[in-house]
């Protein structure tokens, strides 16, 4: 996976994590450290406006992605 962040300063997240799984079972990613919110993840491809904030880790379906992102 890999981190995007908003130097400006302009967007309302303060930096996005993008990861994938191109495995055959589902996986379980290491976030980075702190609180982050799911925009979309496995097959649906809409914002989670009911997320939790997930911590420590993620778990990924096979063949499939998630983007987390942590707000101002």
């Amino acid at each position: 996976g890999w981190m995007v962040t908003d130097p400006t300063g302009q967007d309302s997240w303060h930096s996005a994590l993008v990861i994938l799984n191109a495995a055959r079972t589902p996986v379980s990613v290491t976030l980075p450290e702190g609180s982050w919110l799911i925009w979309t993840t496995d097959a649906r491809f809409e914002r989670r406006r009911d997320a939790a904030a997930v911590r420590g880790s993620h778990t990924l379906q096979a063949h499939c992605g998630a983007v987390l992102y942590r707000a101002r």
